[in-house]
């Protein structure tokens, strides 16, 4: 059906990259590169990765700079440098119309992509992410800043870890708490630690609360398909201004998945996967 298979690509630092290739690849399918979020990994882009290799596409996880098991640098956070790692990257592979697939942080870096590179891609897909404009709700940076800090994991055991992700999504299962425990890393004493230190981490918030999204849409010429996600039946008010925001974007199109978390791509593989597929078939 297709093989697995882990790789490192030599840009200004190593990418760690997993890969899903089919026994016999659909004719004329455009490779599908996936890019997870902030503080995350390629791993949870695993069963995505399956499900596209069993219906005959390519497809490449990377874990970005300092996420996963990529090399870390000391700088490199901001949208330009990590969209340039994205292009260099599709340069080593020979990929011309791929399709790139981004979950939060990173769908923002795509909207930042498509903005800095139009055309480069067939299209861009952005999994509740791409519209996250951290500057919307008017509050300031101080603010904005207290409410995104990541939580101190340095005394907390792998054991209270995996409950607290089992109590937060019930309807996950044991593969989705793993690859979800693989954002962190095991201390010698059995205690967690963050592979991406958390001044890094809020570098990029920084970054993210700074973007011009609006700009962003205006530039963009690839085919669009957001998929935002929500525990309602519609949007809250801010997430549904952010959506409508970008509407600005030629050629988008959105789908709202109810009841559904932030990691879609964990939570709800099939559907999503389903809608993609759809999606580019179209294009």
């Amino acid at each position: 059906m297709y093989q697995f298979s882990e790789t490192t690509f030599d840009l200004q630092f190593k990418m760690a990259a997993r890969c899903w290739t089919p026994e016999k690849r659909l004719p004329d399918s455009p490779p599908i590169l996936l890019i997870h979020g902030l503080a995350s990994n390629a791993q949870t882009w695993n069963k995505v990765g399956r499900i596209l290799a069993e219906h005959g596409y390519l497809a490449i996880a990377i874990d970005q700079r300092n996420h996963g098991q990529s090399q870390p640098t000391e700088s490199g956070f901001d949208f330009e440098t990590v969209t340039d790692d994205l292009n260099q990257l599709l340069d080593q592979l020979g990929w011309e119309s791929p399709i790139l697939v981004g979950q939060s942080w990173g769908g923002n870096v795509l909207t930042a992509f498509g903005a800095r590179h139009p055309k480069r891609a067939k299209g861009l897909v952005m999994v509740d992410g791409g519209f996250l404009d951290l500057s919307l709700s008017g509050e300031p940076w101080e603010t904005v800043y207290k409410k995104m800090l990541p939580t101190d994991v340095s005394q907390v055991s792998v054991d209270m870890m995996r409950q607290l992700i089992r109590l937060g999504h019930p309807d996950w299962d044991d593969e989705g708490i793993d690859v979800t425990m693989a954002n962190l890393r095991v201390k010698e004493d059995g205690l967690l630690e963050r592979p991406l230190p958390i001044d890094k981490h809020m570098q990029i918030v920084r970054h993210m609360f700074d973007q011009d999204l609006k700009d962003a849409y205006q530039k963009i010429s690839d085919p669009v398909l957001i998929c935002a996600a929500g525990s309602g039946a519609e949007p809250d008010p801010l997430r549904q201004k952010m959506l409508d925001n970008a509407t600005q974007i030629s050629n988008v199109q959105i789908e709202w998945f109810e009841k559904s978390d932030h990691d879609l791509h964990i939570q709800r593989p099939q559907k999503l996967t389903k809608l993609i597929i759809e999606w580019l078939n179209q294009l």
